[in-house]
Formats: structure tokens, sequence, C-alpha cells
């Protein structure tokens, strides 16, 4: 009898294993189904050896001056830039003003361009910081949204451009993030 009970355990512990087994792979398929479906029609974008995020498929994706930007083609051959990257050591802290000695840097959008002010931002269970910001380029002023990426000492910095790219794709981009 005690050997039956000590049978009727084990088959129970193995029964019970299995099917936490099985509800674990399905739980982790379903998500990948969701994640599947939230960036259905986006692609994998890998910012450096260990940052990579998802965009549209129909983005395109270059380089300039060591820095990538996101573009669109447009109806009349001429790309429409909808993000663009900034060096980190050309951030400052929120609130921060820009010294009047700040070295400006070159990109796609201006060979005169600086990060003035972070005016607000969210931080996800990322780590990657989402908000407003105040920059300069060719020495207009213009109000942006912004997406920072951090993983340890690299931290990468994407602004918007002209209102070419709404709050929620921005939102989505920055949780798409993945660190390697």
């Amino acid at each position: 009898m005690t050997i039956l009970k000590k049978h009727h355990k084990a088959t129970i512990a193995i029964i019970v294993t299995v099917i936490v087994a099985i509800i674990c792979t399905l739980a982790y398929l379903f998500l990948s189904l969701i994640d599947f479906h939230f960036y259905f029609g986006w692609k994998d974008v890998k910012l450096s050896n260990t940052i990579s995020i998802k965009v549209p498929n129909d983005w395109n994706e270059s380089k300039e001056n060591g820095m990538i930007y996101f573009s669109k083609d447009t109806s009349n051959d001429k790309d429409k830039i909808i993000l663009f990257q900034s060096k980190a050591e050309d951030m400052y802290d929120f609130g921060e003003p820009l010294n009047n000695d700040a070295k400006a840097e070159k990109n796609i959008i201006s060979h005169n361009f600086k990060s003035m002010i972070k005016v607000n931002g969210e931080v996800n269970s990322l780590s990657t910081v989402q908000g407003d910001a105040v920059i300069s380029a060719d020495n207009v002023i213009y109000k942006t949204d912004y997406v920072s990426f951090n993983n340890n000492d690299e931290e990468i910095t994407f602004y918007s451009w002209n209102d070419n790219l709404d709050t929620d794709t921005l939102e989505k981009i920055a949780d798409s993030v993945s660190y390697n």
C-alpha cells in the first residue's frame, strides 16, 4: 500500500509538472502572437551592437555622418524625414539650457543643430525615455518629440521632424526596444 502511495505521489507530481510546462508554453506562444499582431507590418532595426527597435516596414533607414535617420518615400521622389538621431554627448538633462559654447553637430536636418532642453519625458519599463524637447536647427527653434534608448553607458536619441510622426507611433517604437 505504501509503494502505491509513493507511486501515486510521483505520478501526480509528473502530471502537475507536465501541465505547468504546457501552460507556460501556451502562454509564451500567446504573448508572441500578440507581439506579432502589435508589430505586424514593422521591421527590426539594429541601432547598435546592443540596442534594436522596430519601425514600420515602409520607413527607409539611412546613415549620414555616422548617425541614423528614418525617412519615407513620397510621391515627388523625395524622402520625407521622420526621425533623426542626435549624439548622446549633445543631450542635456531635463530643463538644463544649452551652453553658448556647446558644439553643434552635423546631421541630416542641419549643420547647425543643437538640443536645447528636454521639456519633459516619461521613462517606460525598458528604460526608454520619451517626451518633448526644444531644438535649434540653423538658428530656428522647434518643439519636437524625442525618444532616447539607454543601455549601460550607451544612449541613442532620436527626434521627430516637422510633425511627420504621431506620438502613438513614437510610443510604440519606444516600447519595441530590445537590448541584446
